[in-house]
């Protein structure tokens, strides 16, 4: 028997290992050299598996504090020719390595779903909002019911194609958000995962829609109706009564222009103010908003360019309550029949009878009401009670398009339609 590695061996596997002494172990050469260099091929393989075993592989440790193995220069492994006693050296990382880099990209992908779970969860959005009423009428001012009842009634107005990422009711929620927080622009493109200039437009188309659809909530009442609902608290002293008026201004910021300035400087807020004129129903219903006027103009001026002396909204012997500034008793006598009924003057008197104190205590009581749902409105959208820009009291697209309605117009009728929706300010009565 020839031996073919020329040295005795003891591996069962080996062709060598069987014995040579016996005549009847006949083997063929060809068939020898290839069970040879099958041994050969099983051995390295066996040594290769080895190297890379897992379980015997152990995991490097970061070294520095950003947690990023250390890797260290690839080492040159060395691998068997075909015959088995040559050796070939090519560049190729070490297993050690190799698990380093997996487990650092693991890591860093961990990291990144991590991060994308985070943005998700804390990108303003009505999906995410509508599961929690709370948070949604503190952003909003109003319910997701009510929310999705005004969506509907303007879902007819929107362009059936999408200018942009954000979806309808998204821009809806992002205009409410700026109604009732007052937040910059900036943060909402923060909140919202978009631009500035994007917020801007979608902010003034939404106003504008809005202000077409949800007119319709700010009416004076009807006459019959008025009477009928009229609290008690209000029939024992003013039967006949179906509105409070009175004037607000809003701060804004001073114009650029000195007859701008001029017109619009309130002596008595001492600041840049827009005036508007405002009444509600005895039930503490905002039911008529005047156009916006510059800070210097009076009241009794307001009163009569607003168009509120008319017999469109009042009936003979009607009552209105007002200020002592609304010196207007005449007018509205002779216009349209109406009394209205303003506290007494002390001027020229030494001092006021039972009578006129009573009486101006009462209405006093009564004419409250139209300030606080003033206060209602500027405290629920706190776009009203801060200092307006000037790009808010007329935008650039507004102006461009020559409209007769100011933007700062478009806003408060919004904002008193909205309020018109929330909780009033009268207790219900208890049966």
């Amino acid at each position: 028997m020839i031996s073919f590695s020329g040295r005795p061996v003891r591996d069962p596997a080996h062709p060598d290992y069987v014995p040579s002494v016996f005549s009847y172990k006949q083997n063929d050469l060809h068939r020898a050299e290839k069970k040879l260099e099958r041994f050969h091929s099983v051995k390295r393989r066996a040594q290769r598996s080895e190297q890379i075993d897992p379980s015997k592989v152990q995991k490097s440790e970061p070294d520095d504090v950003t947690g990023t193995p250390q890797i260290e220069p690839f080492e040159i492994l060395t691998s068997d020719n075909c015959d088995g006693e040559g050796t070939s050296s090519t560049a190729q990382p070490t297993a050690n390595q190799l698990y380093s880099e997996i487990d650092h990209l693991r890591k860093e992908r961990d990291r990144a779903i991590e991060k994308l779970d985070d943005m998700k969860s804390n990108t303003f959005s009505f999906n995410n909002l509508k599961e929690r009423p709370a948070k949604f009428k503190y952003y909003t001012g109003i319910t997701v019911e009510q929310f999705g009842m005004i969506h509907e009634l303007v879902q007819s107005s929107l362009p059936d194609q999408k200018k942009y990422k954000l979806s309808f009711l998204d821009q809806f929620l992002m205009t409410a958000m700026k109604l009732r927080l007052n937040l910059h622009f900036e943060t909402l493109a923060d909140m919202f995962k978009s631009s500035k200039t994007t917020l801007q437009r979608i902010f003034w188309k939404w106003v504008n829609i809005l202000y077409v659809k949800l007119a319709f909530l700010i009416k004076w009442p009807d006459h019959d109706a008025s009477a009928k609902t009229l609290p008690h608290v209000f029939r024992q002293y003013f039967p006949r009564l179906t509105g409070i008026i009175d004037c607000t201004e809003i701060f804004i910021e001073r114009p650029r222009s000195l007859k701008a300035r001029a017109e619009v400087y309130s002596n008595y807020k001492r600041h840049s103010t827009a005036k508007v004129l405002i009444a509600c129903t005895p039930q503490g219903a905002v039911s008529f908003v005047s156009k916006v006027w510059g800070g210097r103009v009076s009241d009794v001026d307001l009163v009569r360019r607003s168009g509120f002396i008319s017999n469109k909204y009042h009936h003979r012997g009607d009552q209105i309550l007002a200020d002592r500034g609304f010196t207007l008793e005449d007018e509205f006598a002779a216009v349209c029949g109406v009394e209205l009924i303003i506290p007494s003057f002390t001027k020229g008197k030494l001092q006021l009878s039972a009578r006129e104190v009573e009486t101006s205590r009462q209405i006093a009581s009564i004419r409250i009401h139209i300030e606080r749902i003033i206060g209602l409105m500027k405290n629920r959208y706190t776009i009203l009670s801060g200092t307006m820009p000037i790009t808010m009291v007329n935008s650039r697209s507004n102006e461009a398009s020559n409209q007769a309605i100011s933007s700062i117009d478009k806003i408060i009728t919004v904002c008193a339609a909205l309020t018109n929706l929330g909780d009033g300010i009268v207790y219900k009565e208890e049966s």
